[in-house]
């Protein structure tokens, strides 16, 4: 009887806290381990026993998605049956059956378990950090608050900044005087309890040595080794500065740009093959037009993109015309006008026009164009010549 209660013991703890536990391990890592054991023990067990409810459903989910939606017979074996039969013989203190027939399926299963476990706590922690909610949310903050300010997460100063490292000055009382001491910050080690400073790890430490008493003049000496440790017991104080530069948003912007060509390139090769096949992805069918309409489609469309991609280019990439926005405001008016007769066209070729509406509107903004670029023109000179 022993034995069942502890077998029924062991069971619950490895669904139902073992899979929440799992979760947190992951979600409290890197610089937040710490906080993996802190808290309220009834808080925690809660948390625990959520997250593992959420992992049991989600591996149901899975085996539903492979059993009804791929139709895959995935752990055909376990169903609600033998779920109820396990509990109730658990319940009545009995090994089940299922798990000498089943031994297997019932270890993929906890697998499945644990590793949803797993990436779901890698994963909310990865979207709280590169998402910056912990910023954003104090809910979602973690009990670090050293870290917080180390790396200057919260100041408003730095905010828009890019940070780089943390600079540390510490002056340490070794019972004789006291000296001072400077380098990169590489950790601040702290208590587990109380979150206090227990040591300060420095690397790259400077010793900072003073020839006379309030003298502004001083040398800086290298302490040879990798990471420099000052226990509290002998720090007077410390000080840190924040080591940042403006954000660079070149890396983004080649990535967009790349994305933008690739995408450029893929609809000119499209709208040139698509008039000659049967597409399924056409809002219109070209193939009751003639042999005219298609080749206009094509060239219609090559131009409207080609104008597009041109001016968004270089409205977002080429910082050289970013200065000039008057001349800017100009083309872009000069290429709307321009590209109302090339949209004209484009509707003539897949039929949403007749042929003298698009003669019509083609020619009256070419007309338009001529009369603004005359005009335009003119107007300079007659201005320039009385300034």
């Amino acid at each position: 009887m022993n034995i069942n209660i502890a077998l029924s013991t062991v069971f619950y703890i490895m669904i139902f806290i073992f899979p929440g536990i799992i979760f947190r391990k992951f979600y409290f890592r890197g610089n937040f381990t710490r906080q993996f054991s802190q808290g309220n023990i009834f808080e925690r067990f809660i948390l625990t026993l959520f997250f593992s409810i959420i992992s049991i459903s989600l591996s149901v989910g899975v085996i539903l998605f492979f059993r009804y939606i791929l139709e895959i017979r995935f752990l055909n074996s376990i169903s609600y049956k033998t779920i109820i039969n396990i509990l109730n013989n658990i319940k009545a203190e009995k090994i089940p059956d299922e798990f000498k027939t089943n031994a297997f399926d019932f270890l993929v299963l906890a697998s499945l378990i644990y590793a949803i476990s797993a990436f779901l706590g890698a994963l909310l922690h990865s979207l709280v950090v590169i998402f910056k909610l912990d910023i954003i949310f104090p809910v979602f903050r973690f009990n670090h608050p050293w870290h917080y300010i180390v790396t200057g997460k919260t100041m408003e100063k730095i905010k828009d900044k890019k940070y780089l490292y943390t600079n540390v000055d510490v002056l340490i009382n070794d019972g004789y005087k006291n000296t001072m001491f400077s380098g990169v910050l590489y950790d601040i080690l702290l208590e587990k309890e109380t979150n206090k400073v227990e040591s300060i790890l420095v690397k790259d430490c400077y010793k900072y040595h003073f020839p006379e008493e309030n003298s502004k003049e001083y040398k800086k000496k290298l302490i040879p080794g990798s990471v420099m440790c000052f226990s509290r017991e002998n720090i007077v104080n410390f000080n840190l500065t924040h080591v940042i530069r403006d954000k660079d948003y070149r890396n983004i912007k080649i990535l967009f740009q790349l994305l933008s060509q690739f995408f450029f390139f893929f609809l000119v090769i499209y709208v040139i093959l698509s008039p000659w096949m049967d597409s399924e992805f056409l809002f219109f069918d070209l193939e009751i037009h003639g042999i005219l309409k298609k080749i206009m489609f094509t060239i219609s469309s090559i131009f409207i993109l080609s104008i597009l991609y041109g001016k968004i280019s270089e409205h977002f990439f080429d910082e050289t015309t970013a200065k000039n926005k008057e001349n800017k405001a100009n083309n872009w008016v000069d290429t709307i006008v321009f590209l109302d007769g090339l949209a004209s066209i484009f509707l003539w070729s897949i039929g949403m026009y007749k042929w003298w509406v698009t003669f019509i509107v083609f020619f009256s903004v070419l007309f338009i164009c001529v009369f603004v670029f005359v005009t335009a023109d003119y107007f300079s000179k007659r201005f320039s010549y009385k300034k």
